[in-house]
């Protein structure tokens, strides 16, 4: 009987750990769930928007998402040279191509209204959700039509974070693709 007793006791706490490891389990599947749909709420998706018309030019990262992206580092390129800002950029556009500087000269005295906003992404900054950043916009006609040119030859590399320590990077030059998902993002 006593041989017999054992067997119960041993078959209950066999029972009762099977029992406890299921609901141990399941509670650990349910956080991972839980921090999923977390991260979904706090998710930023940024890419990059160029507008051109008669009248101007932009290029702006835009922050479609549900939560802030938070820029951890930037790189930019001017033809495949590092850069260390968007002014520097314009720059050296105008170096090369001086008739677009003269052009530009000429309608100010003139008297056309021109408008240079320039900013350029760094480390730290917050995109908020559905928000966007300038990185140019060139206003006037003059300006349209001879800095347009200047946006092909431009090269930025962002990688944010979310607010949950989430990583992406996205490429101004691959701007049709998704944003790729990265451990963590480089020193910049």
């Amino acid at each position: 009987m006593d041989e017999r007793r054992f067997r119960l006791d041993f078959v209950i706490a066999l029972g009762a750990l099977l029992i406890s490891t299921i609901a141990a389990v399941a509670t650990v599947y349910q956080t991972h769930v839980i921090a999923a749909e977390f991260s979904a709420t706090v998710w930023p998706y940024v890419s990059f928007e160029e507008n051109n018309s008669p009248w101007s030019v932009e290029l702006d990262v835009r922050n479609d998402g549900l939560g802030p992206a938070i820029i951890r580092s930037v790189g930019l390129t001017f033809d495949g040279k590092p850069q260390r800002s968007i002014e520097g950029m314009l720059a050296e556009f105008a170096a090369r191509e001086p008739q677009a500087l003269t052009a530009a000269r000429a309608a100010l005295r003139a008297g056309a209204k021109l408008k240079i906003t320039t900013s350029t992404p760094s480390s730290g900054l917050v995109i908020p959700a559905n928000t966007q950043h300038v990185v140019i916009r060139l206003e006037g006609p003059v300006l349209a039509r001879n800095f347009q040119p200047v946006i092909k030859h431009v090269g930025i590399a962002l990688c944010y974070c979310s607010l949950t320590g989430t990583c992406w990077t996205q490429r101004f030059q691959n701007r049709d693709s998704e944003p790729k998902v990265t451990p963590a993002c480089p020193r910049s």
